[in-house]
């Protein structure tokens, strides 16, 4: 049972410090937010690193314009610098990923669209591809 409550604290206090880290790096700086929508901007942030926690893939609404979008891309920005980099910037990438979704007609391209996804990873001394792919069987 000592066991038991020690894994559920441990787990308690890494999504507390996950948490504090995200809204640390997320929430700091929204002198990207236009005035007029600082106020949407805060709301939008705090919801976004409430998903974050939540583990699993994020929607950035707004994409690249959107408060959130703005600032991944000056954290970005400000890791690539060689002179004053950010402390709590990104680190240095270890392995590189690519997903590719996609609907499109297969085996034909008159047959009904059907999802696609093709994953890649790049690390050191490492690649994988793997692949998802459907197709229409309805004519064959």
């Amino acid at each position: 049972m000592g066991t038991k409550t020690l894994e559920l604290l441990t787990s308690a206090e890494v999504g507390v410090s996950r948490l504090l880290s995200l809204k640390r790096k997320f929430l700091y700086d929204l002198t990207l937010a236009e005035e007029e929508e600082e106020a949407d901007a805060i709301v939008e942030m705090e919801r976004f690193v409430e998903s974050l926690c939540g583990g699993g893939e994020v929607r950035v609404r707004g994409a690249a314009r959107g408060p959130a979008g703005r600032l991944i891309q000056a954290m970005f920005r400000e890791s690539q610098q060689s002179s004053h980099p950010r402390e709590e910037g990104l680190p240095p990438p270890n392995v590189k990923q690519f997903v590719l979704r996609c609907v499109s007609g297969r085996p034909l391209p008159s047959s009904r669209p059907t999802p696609q996804r093709m994953y890649a990873r790049i690390g050191a001394g490492e690649f994988r591809l793997t692949g998802a792919f459907t197709l229409d069987r309805q004519y064959l």
